[in-house]
């Protein structure tokens, strides 16, 4: 038997797994205390098992409940779900704006069921059916036989206007025949935050609450709802009557606005599902004590040494970082989201690896990038409808990011990068520390793929922390990211930013100084080569901006396709016309000396000459290399264009130039040097700076190199030669 279950769906009551439970003192207060009624829990955590696990409890051995003092219900399954396919009554749709009718039809589907069972005939004896309402007549009517709660709930969903109104008249009556009930009747309801599709998949509050036809509270209603039902049945009505059932932890966000007078009361009686990593391990140990010998590669010591019976190791050696081993479970628990289900499906990948391929660093190491990567895209689909961006927007947020390890002068670069090219300009207000824009760190952080440091509260060791997933995934309205001298990349997003990266040819290089992931500790005292390490990252970073110099109307397509392609390859084009050019700081200098700041900012330069000459440079910063221009042309060039200003520096601070002209100039420049005679429509003082580029002199008797110039005959020939090109990311060599 394989006892790596990711889906609890499949389990019956016969079924092994059942008996394979790991307790800590949560899940105790479930299956053992007698007011605890409900899980909470986000996705993955392991609810629907937990509540078949309650199910068998309660039941006990009998397939039947026929013959014992208590119903369990419903009868043909485990435990009640709600079909994905649900309908609701288009006239309904504002009915359960309101919160209370969500309780009412809760209570009525539960009333509805129990009258209506076989095992309880003297409460529909007792129905004074003079006094009921037609509907509610046929919904108890004994031929009925209604088998579970959910599919009462269905029928009510699909009633009319009228006939729930006068259903819902009778609900009193029919909770009081409740009261009569004697013995015990246990309910059993799972997934009802699957029942809905993404259209009404909001939470209260939310600014879309309005969207569509429906209601978008449907999702957080209708589970908090089974949790006040399940509350006023058991404590108001009848003690024999339990509710057992599972709603997402995400529901109980600002449940104090939708049952103020009694969220205390209802989540008195649930339980907060969350487990340590220690829970997690004891866990994983648990498991391979219980899996057959046949399966493990040593069961001989499966019950003392759990990580080498199950995958012939113990101990992992890291990918990137010399002279470390970590712990199996260490390496598995720290690539998961601390989820049960995250180390079930990583466990499950390994147990079907061939045995040699067990023994394989390099093969475990791949599962377990693998089975990351799919548990990260699944749980961002499973939260998409709380989100307020798309996967695609993290992998925008991802893309710009070269390491695995920040500081805050490095998120500055990537927030500010990611507000102007993806957010818009007037998202960023240039100041990390105090922004409010939540994009992109808190949403990272958000999500538990952000680790900060926290200083332990019993030894003083300082060790990186994950937020818990779910717990702030909604708080998006403002920066949320607490303080921290470092910050850090979860290891499940290592091998996306890597492919993402590569996909575009940038780089991506984790930190070599230590191991990250949740609960990893740090030694501090390594802090000065790890913020080395992130000084080289953002100078990489740096190089990712490319200048792109020209005359700028008469080569506008050109310069539209060049941002174009930039932009796709993942870089970021630096051009004064478009919307992404800062301008926060140009009012301190001469436009044309920003332009040239800016210039100095990159390491790579995308220079193209026109046909026009271009606008002089009038700036007062650089104006001695503007009269270097002059004198090195022999006073050919008398005024130097800001274009031709821009190249010149750049050269001269070392960053690697790129030179593209047209073939139509080429070839009049040609006939100019031939003819001294200009016959086209090209500026004449182009031809002079093309031969100025071509000879000038750094130093007297000394070429200066890099003056390749790369002639294109249509603007698809000039991005295909530019789509060859290789952008430095080396150290700028100032020579200023």
């Amino acid at each position: 038997m394989c006892v790596w279950i990711e889906d609890a769906d499949a389990i019956d009551m016969e079924s092994k797994a059942l008996n394979m439970v790991y307790i800590n003192t949560r899940v105790k207060s479930f299956l053992n205390g007698k007011n605890t009624l409900g899980i909470a829990g986000v996705k993955g955590q392991g609810k629907t098992f937990l509540l078949k696990v309650k199910r068998k409890k309660a039941q006990g051995s009998n397939k039947s409940c026929q013959k014992q003092s208590i119903v369990c219900l419903p009868r043909n399954k485990m435990v009640d779900t709600i079909d994905s396919s649900l309908i609701i009554n288009k006239q309904l749709y504002k009915f359960f704006n309101d919160y209370n009718n969500w309780v009412k039809a809760w209570k009525l589907s539960f009333a509805i069921t129990i009258i209506n069972s076989e095992y309880f005939c003297n409460l529909y004896e007792e129905i004074d059916f003079m006094k009921m309402k037609n509907i509610t007549k046929e919904m108890i009517r004994m031929e009925n036989r209604w088998s579970s709660p959910i599919k009462v709930l269905t029928k009510i969903f699909r009633l009319s206007r009228k006939e729930i109104n006068e259903l819902y008249v009778d609900l009193n009556e029919l909770l009081m025949l409740l009261e009569r009930v004697q013995s015990g009747v246990y309910f059993f309801i799972d997934k009802v935050d699957q029942a809905f599709t993404i259209d009404i998949h909001r939470i209260y509050g939310d600014t879309d609450m309005s969207r569509g036809a429906r209601n978008a509270s449907y999702w957080q209603y209708s589970q908090y709802a089974l949790a006040n039902a399940a509350y006023d049945l058991f404590s108001n009505i009848n003690n024999h009557i339990k509710v057992y059932y599972t709603i997402r932890e995400e529901a109980l966000i600002d449940s104090h606005k939708i049952a103020p007078n009694n969220k205390r009361n209802i989540e008195a009686y649930l339980m907060i599902l969350k487990y340590s990593k220690i829970d997690l391990h004891n866990m994983f140990k648990l498991y391979v004590e219980s899996e057959d010998d046949i399966n493990l590669l040593d069961a001989k010591i499966k019950r003392t040494n759990q990580e080498k019976a199950f995958i012939g190791m113990d101990f992992i050696k890291h990918g990137y970082i010399d002279n470390i081993d970590e712990g199996l479970f260490d390496y598995i628990y720290r690539h998961s989201l601390k989820r049960p289900y995250d180390i079930m499906r990583i466990c499950r990948q390994l147990y079907f690896l061939d045995n040699e391929d067990k023994r394989s660093l390099r093969q475990i190491r791949g599962t377990v990038n693998n089975a990351s990567k799919d548990i990260l895209k699944a749980y961002i689909k499973e939260l998409s409808p709380f989100l307020p961006c798309e996967y695609e927007d993290i992998k925008n947020v991802l893309h710009g990011i070269n390491t695995n390890v920040f500081n805050i002068e490095y998120m500055k670069i990537v927030c500010e990068r990611y507000n102007t090219f993806y957010e818009g300009f007037t998202k960023c207000n240039r100041n990390f520390v105090e922004c409010n824009n939540p994009k992109p760190f808190s949403l990272l952080y958000n999500l538990g793929l952000l680790g900060v440091l926290k200083q332990s509260h019993t030894n003083r060791s300082i060790y990186i922390e994950f937020e818990n997933i779910g717990e702030s995934v909604f708080n998006f309205e403002t920066q949320t990211i607490p303080k921290s001298e470092l910050f850090f990349l979860h290891p499940c997003l290592g091998d996306i930013v890597r492919e993402l990266r590569n996909q575009k040819g940038l780089n991506y290089q984790p930190n070599d100084i230590f191991v990250t992931g949740d609960l990893c500790e740090y030694n501090n005292a390594r802090f000065a080569e790890l913020e080395q390490f992130i000084l080289e990252k953002v100078d990489e970073l740096k190089g990712e901006k490319i200048f792109v110099s020209s005359t700028i109307h008469d080569l506008s397509e050109e310069r539209d396709k060049i941002c174009g392609y930039l932009l796709d390859r993942g870089l970021y084009p630096i051009m004064s016309e478009t919307p992404y050019f800062d301008l926060s700081n140009v009012q301190l200098s001469h436009s044309h000396d920003y332009c040239i700041e800016q210039l100095l900012g990159c390491k790579n330069l995308i220079f193209i000459l026109g046909k026009k000459y271009g606008g002089i440079y009038s700036g007062e910063k650089y104006k001695k290399y503007a009269e270097e221009i002059c004198k090195l042309s022999k006073n050919k060039i008398e005024r130097p264009s800001i274009s031709l200003m821009e190249l010149y520096m750049a050269r001269k601070n070392g960053l690697r130039c790129y030179l593209f002209v047209s073939e139509e100039i080429e070839l009049g420049k040609r006939k100019y040097d031939k003819e001294k005679e200009n016959s086209t429509d090209i500026d004449t003082m182009v031809f002079i700076e093309l031969n100025f580029i071509n000879h000038f002199r750094e130093e007297e008797e000394k070429a200066i190199k890099g003056n390749w110039i790369s002639v294109y005959q249509n603007n698809n020939e000039l991005i295909k030669r530019i789509s060859n090109l290789m952008f430095s990311t080396a150290p700028i060599s100032t020579k200023l």
